[in-house]
């Protein structure tokens, strides 16, 4: 089936978010570039918006709507408002694609067209991280880690999502199975080694949810062999990258670790600390929305930010935020759910739904690590969650054949 113009537009700035994030640190002022990159995004779903000749609003758009209107609103009362509305813009713009992939991506084609595709960001990022270690080019995200160039973690979660659906979808997408296979066990591997614990947790995590749903002799099989190459090959090839990489985090792996001194937990209590003596602040934030940088130079002598979206929406919103964030959340883990329990007897559409109702749960448990103002990641997956949306209603709709 042809694919629509609109879904190659929102396919092509998938790509374009993706390369910006791949070289971007390569630049010392990125300020411009991240300006255009805020600015294209916005361009794009707002021409692919006026391309639909009426738009739909999913019942979600009330969440957003306020959650929209919480931090534009709580931004006037930033220290810095330009950098408080600058990150609300990275905030909100991801937004945008869940209702254009509401509106856009309106068949399992469309979304599946998008699948189709999405196995040149895990082929591009292999040889980026085969080039950039051969060559000693650009920074590790870990002391003693392999390099990954001048790529942002922002980058990594777009690869991530990439391989979540080559992994949900490796015996169900048309084309290129063999490539998919060895993308996807050259992209575990090279999650492996980085050793980034968000990564391996959702990995793993990725499996279950994927052994759970297809315990048949094909799925098992297939677990067991990328479980086993990816043993095999960091074994025999790479077993000295491992053993460096693991140095490199050594205090994350020793015997001595607790996980009561791990430093991203007791800096997550930065709004606790900051809000002890002003109450009134847990309900509608501190008014730094987003501004939180600097509040960990004088509470931590820390030059970070916190490292959890949660902790970051009750610092700049309070629980009101929180709450309504959650509640968006929420409304999409049960609405995935009841189309996948009633969708008995369209298969595909059943499975797309089981897919929705995983990848809304693994969001939601990443959003305690970190990236709710990425704009590449969010609005990839902001983009999917909504076409599956819009899937997924409009097959609960049609009358059940008996």
């Amino acid at each position: 089936m042809k694919a629509e113009k609109n879904i190659i537009i929102l396919y092509l700035a998938i790509l374009v978010n993706f390369f910006i994030e791949s070289f971007i640190l390569y630049f010392d002022n990125r300020a411009p570039i991240i300006l255009f990159q805020t600015g294209f995004n916005l361009a794009s779903v707002i021409f692919i918006l006026t391309k639909v000749r009426k738009i739909n609003y999913p019942s979600q758009v009330i969440y957003i709507l306020l959650i929209t209107s919480l931090v534009l609103l709580f931004s006037i009362l930033s220290s810095d408002i330009v950098h408080s509305y600058n990150m609300s813009l990275k905030f909100i713009t991801p937004f945008l694609y869940f209702i254009a992939g509401y509106n856009i991506i309106n068949n399992k084609f469309n979304i599946i067209y998008i699948f189709n595709r999405l196995w040149i960001i895990p082929l591009f990022f292999i040889l980026n991280v085969i080039t950039v270690n051969t060559l000693d080019i650009g920074d590790s995200f870990y002391k003693e880690g392999i390099k990954m160039g001048y790529m942002t973690l922002n980058g990594l979660y777009t690869v991530f999502i990439s391989l979540v659906v080559l992994i949900f979808f490796q015996f169900r997408l048309k084309r290129k199975k063999i490539i998919h296979t060895l993308l996807t066990l050259a992209s575990v591997i090279i999650f492996i080694i980085l050793l980034k614990r968000t990564f391996i947790i959702l990995l793993g995590i990725t499996f279950l949810i994927l052994v759970a749903r297809n315990l048949n002799v094909r799925s098992t099989l297939y677990g067991l062999i990328i479980a086993t190459f990816s043993f095999l090959v960091i074994q025999n090839y790479l077993s000295e990258e491992l053993s460096t990489a693991v140095e490199g985090r050594s205090s994350r792996f020793s015997e001595d670790y607790e996980v009561t001194s791990e430093g991203r937990l007791t800096e997550n209590l930065l709004p606790i600390v900051h809000m002890k003596d002003n109450y009134l602040m847990y309900i509608f934030g501190t008014g730094e929305v987003f501004n939180d940088r600097p509040y960990f130079e004088k509470y931590y002598t820390l030059d970070r930010e916190l490292h959890n979206s949660f902790a970051r929406l009750f610092w700049s919103g309070g629980i009101v935020l929180i709450i309504v964030f959650i509640l968006f959340y929420f409304s999409l883990i049960r609405f995935f759910y009841r189309s996948f329990k009633k969708l008995t007897n369209k298969p595909q559409t059943k499975y797309l739904m089981y897919f929705a109702f995983s990848f809304a749960i693994l969001r939601f448990i990443n959003e305690f690590s970190s990236g709710i103002t990425y704009v590449s990641y969010n609005s990839m997956s902001y983009l999917i969650l909504g076409g599956l949306y819009f899937i997924g209603e409009k097959e609960m709709k049609k009358p059940v054949k008996r």
